[in-house]
């Protein structure tokens, strides 16, 4: 085999070699997407089952369906500009008994449903604020729970003014400039004695 050959056969190896990897990265990009997709349509699947079975069971526990897919347009201000936010929940229920209007978030799996999720308790008390309701309800099908969630509302904080002066003082205590100014205005004030006394004997 000459040189030409000898090139000839090695770039359509390395030719071969490219299409390969290329068809083969194609081939692992379908494959993921095909499984993120069958994920992705298991979950909705799941959560719409989800939320049927809830409809029965908060029926079931006594509460009325009011709206379904309920939404409140919620309008946070950042530096005093309105910034509007459109939130959507499960459900907007009420209590048959108390008329108490709730709103009913339903949550599938093993993690989503439990308040330890910070996901999941974030979006309940953004519930609870923007719907103006008392308490939020966590729908759990999947264990046939409905758990009543409450966030308080808080006074706002104030501040101890002795616990403030307190604080000052020992800030002020703290301070190393605070401290040796004292010091500092003595010693200038003795030499500055010294020094008059010392002008006057001249």
């Amino acid at each position: 085999m000459n040189h030409v050959e000898f090139a000839v056969v090695f770039v359509a190896g390395l030719v071969t070699a490219l299409l390969l990897a290329v068809a083969a990265w194609r081939w692992q990009r379908r494959r993921v997407a095909t499984l993120a997709s069958r994920h992705a349509v298991q979950r909705a699947a799941r959560a719409q089952g989800g939320e049927l079975d809830a409809e029965g069971q908060l029926a079931s526990a006594g509460y009325a369906i009011l709206q379904r897919q309920a939404h409140a347009l919620w309008v946070p201000r950042v530096d005093g500009v309105a910034e509007p936010f459109e939130l959507r929940a499960d459900f907007l229920v009420q209590d048959i008994e108390s008329r108490d209007i709730f709103v009913a978030e339903v949550k599938t799996g093993d993690l989503a449903p439990e308040l330890s999720t910070a996901a999941t308790r974030r979006q309940l008390l953004e519930y609870q604020c923007a719907f103006g309701v008392s308490a939020v309800l966590l729908v759990w099908p999947e264990r046939n729970q409905i758990l009543r969630v409450e966030f308080p509302r808080l006074q706002p904080r104030t501040v101890d003014n002795e616990a403030a002066a307190a604080a000052l003082i020992e800030v002020g205590d703290q301070n190393p400039a605070s401290t040796k100014s004292p010091w500092r205005l003595a010693a200038c004030s003795l030499v500055s004695l010294v020094l008059a006394g010392l002008l006057l004997q001249l």
